[in-house]
């Protein structure tokens, strides 16, 4: 019964975020606008859920990994993208080789992570030198950003413990280069600092 209730909860946030509120077509765009892929590329969507935003650019590049640790989102991903390969697992210990994967994507996940500095950190371990990271998140900022961040907190348990700059200093901290390329909500693009 669990599992029918998992898989029912998996469809109607599939279809949320993608009837919905467009979350897959325009974070997607996004992705394929600003994380400078390269058909070599292999890109490693960490908390992709189901993948939706990934399926976007996965034949524009080598291969997709979606990492997930929900099994029921990962499942209903397997089922509906079948250019991407699902793994469950846990963003703050990824199952991933050093220097193993070109892109990073953190696609409105960190406000979901209690410890973010292990995703960063762990993202900036399995980058290829000139290996990328793309952030995208959303900014809870005004009353709207404080009534949305409620929101979060109640229904996803999420946190969201930083702002723009100090996203940027721990990318820093961890070796990256961060650049800011959009400003609404926000896009970071963080470049490697490693070259060999």
């Amino acid at each position: 019964m669990r599992s029918v209730a998992s898989a029912l909860a998996a469809g109607i946030f599939d279809v949320v975020l993608e009837r919905l509120l467009r979350h897959y077509r325009l974070s997607g765009e996004i992705v394929a606008r600003c994380a400078a892929l390269r058909p070599t590329d292999l890109v490693l969507d960490v908390g992709g859920g189901t993948g939706g935003v990934s399926a976007r650019i996965a034949g524009a590049v080598r291969a997709v990994i979606v990492l997930e640790p929900n099994a029921a989102l990962a499942e209903r991903g397997r089922g509906r993208f079948v250019r991407s390969h699902f793994v469950r697992g846990d963003g703050t210990r990824l199952p991933v080789r050093d220097a193993s994967v070109d892109v990073v994507l953190l696609v409105e996940v960190l406000h979901h992570i209690l410890d973010a500095d292990a995703v960063l950190r762990e993202s900036a371990r399995v980058l290829r030198p000139g290996g990328r990271i793309l952030i995208e998140e959303v900014e809870f900022v005004g009353a709207m950003g404080s009534i949305a961040r409620r929101l979060e907190r109640w229904i996803f348990q999420g946190v969201w413990p930083r702002d723009r700059e100090g996203l940027c200093a721990d990318l820093v901290r961890f070796g990256m280069r961060p650049t800011v390329l959009e400003e609404e909500g926000f896009v970071i693009l963080a470049a490697s600092g490693r070259t060999r």
